[in-house]
């Protein structure tokens, strides 16, 4: 049974009961946490996160006014 963070090598074939996944060679499958097989190159880097990433906003006027009325209507 293949758990998240297992790295499979190719050349693989991974049976599943509803499907099949094949792997290339110099190809590599990682399982994610939701168990998806993600096949990458084996060359293959990923993209850094960029420092300062977006951050949340706060809601609008528009938002604020609804939310009041939703919680109005709950009363």
């Amino acid at each position: 049974m293949l758990k998240a963070g297992n790295r499979i090598a190719g050349p693989a074939i991974v049976m599943e009961m509803d499907s099949t996944t094949v792997i290339l060679p110099k190809h590599h499958g990682k399982v994610d946490a939701y168990g998806n097989i993600l096949i990458y190159p084996d060359d293959y880097k990923a993209p850094k996160k960029k420092a300062g990433a977006a951050k949340p906003r706060a809601a609008g006027p528009r938002v604020k006014r609804a939310a009041k009325k939703v919680a109005r209507k709950a009363k």
